[in-house]
């Protein structure tokens, strides 16, 4: 099983090569240049498909250990809130 953590920083990871994708674009579009356009476009959808990929992966996580903890605390087996 995949650590949250890396979880949570290849999201990043792809929040940052989106970032990155759309400055190339804007640079490209300023630029007049047509394939650097393009490339940043590329880079930054790239990098929106893989953020949405982790953080539904994080989010299917947080929902699983969410019902686990309810679980337990149903039958009476944990009544912290860690």
């Amino acid at each position: 099983m995949v650590k949250i953590e890396t979880i949570e920083g290849l999201a990043t990871a792809g929040n940052k090569t989106t970032l990155a994708g759309a400055a190339v674009g804007s640079v490209g579009a300023f630029m007049a240049s047509n394939f650097v356009g393009i490339a940043g476009l590329v880079i930054a959808f790239a990098g929106l498909l893989v953020n949405l990929h982790y953080r539904r992966k994080a989010n299917q996580r947080h929902e699983l250990e969410h019902q686990l903890r309810v679980a337990r605390l149903r039958k009476g087996m944990d009544t912290g809130l860690g």
